[in-house]
């Protein structure tokens, strides 16, 4: 039986629906987020999810890597002291060989990296993961290492606020499709935790049962979800461009000021940088992942609306540090959506 996560979106993909259903075994409630997981691993692109400790970030993706038969997985704990040397990998010299010999690190051989509390760890380590995450490379001593077809970096990192935290670079987090958060979940889903967890002594994990799905069969998914890219309509292009143009200031080629968005003046002079060129690829391809997992060949303006907000939200940087009252990133996002911004009008055979 199809799942409902929404109005809009409905998992009908068997393979796809019994993925969901593992995850949803383990993992009280968090269905958008679960789903957002899926959606990334179909596109090819990485995760960074956000909460405060003990919300279950790195269950939920320790759980999804276990759902996916045929992969390894890795793991990085966030630190201050952790080196890029111990996420790449390094030479050190064998006085036995009288040579230096590589050590490579947890990415090489991983489908999946876990990253966690990625905003611990110093920027100089964060960057050293920029190569992996755009080309799915590493180099050590000169020389390049590929890293597996299906590798994909999911980080966690805590509130900003919180000691001991760094802001990631502008340029790490562009590389992130998704920026999850993930929040207090009701008193009945706290419930069926503390049941779930006193029943099976050895965890939630123990759940499981033989994965619903394999890499080889994700990396085939993929391939049709490419497909799928490939052939959306050059409206629907269009209509993914202006909402990246929406939400850069006019002096950097953007289009707020000339838009009839509602309070888009008090916009304009808050936003500092809008998104990139990239958000309109992560956009188009999860978008594609969306279509895919409800059943269609074709992508709708409902599916990118519905991977918009969280593609964009930390793409976009303000002028200042939104307070409370503010308007904020997510405001200005459903400005956006709302306004109905160049909506293509399509139909479908």
């Amino acid at each position: 039986m199809p799942v409902l996560l929404n109005p809009k979106i409905e998992i009908v993909h068997p393979k796809i629906l019994a993925l969901k259903q593992q995850l949803d075994r383990v993992i009280v409630e968090h269905d958008a987020i679960k789903l957002r997981l899926i959606l990334a691993i179909l596109a090819g692109q990485h995760v960074l999810i956000e909460s405060t400790p003990g919300q279950g970030k790195t269950m939920l993706v320790k759980t999804l890597q276990n759902c996916i038969s045929g992969t390894n997985s890795a793991r990085v704990q966030g630190t201050p002291d952790l080196t890029p040397n111990s996420v790449l990998g390094f030479e050190v010299y064998d006085p036995k060989k009288a040579e230096f010999v590589t050590r490579t690190g947890p990415l090489i051989g991983a489908h999946f990296l876990l990253y966690d509390e990625a905003n611990r760890a110093a920027p100089r380590t964060n960057s050293a993961t920029l190569q992996a995450m755009q080309e799915k490379q590493v180099t050590i001593g000169g020389v390049t290492y590929d890293l597996e077809q299906l590798f994909l970096v999911m980080a966690t990192i805590n509130p900003i606020e919180q000691e001991g935290t760094y802001t990631l670079p502008e340029a790490m987090l562009d590389r992130f499709c998704f920026k999850l958060e993930m929040k207090n979940i009701s008193r009945a889903g706290e419930i069926e935790l503390l049941r779930r967890t006193a029943v099976h002594q050895q965890g939630a994990m123990s759940l499981l049962d033989r994965p619903p799905v394999s890499g080889e069969e994700m990396l085939a998914y993929r391939k049709e979800v490419e497909e799928i890219a490939e052939n959306v309509p050059d409206e629907i292009r269009g209509y993914v461009i202006d909402c990246n143009r929406a939400t850069r200031p006019v002096a950097d080629g953007g289009t707020l000021e000339d838009l009839d968005l509602r309070a888009h003046s008090h916009f304009a002079g808050e936003i500092r940088y809008g998104v990139s060129p990239r958000a309109g690829i992560s956009v188009l391809h999860t978008a594609a992942a969306l279509a895919f997992v409800s059943g269609r060949r074709y992508v709708t303006v409902d599916d990118v609306k519905a991977v918009i907000p969280d593609c964009f939200r930390h793409r976009i940087i303000l002028n200042y540090v939104p307070q409370p009252d503010d308007t904020t990133i997510s405001d200005l996002i459903a400005t956006i959506l709302d306004a109905e911004v160049g909506v293509p009008l399509i139909e479908v055979a």
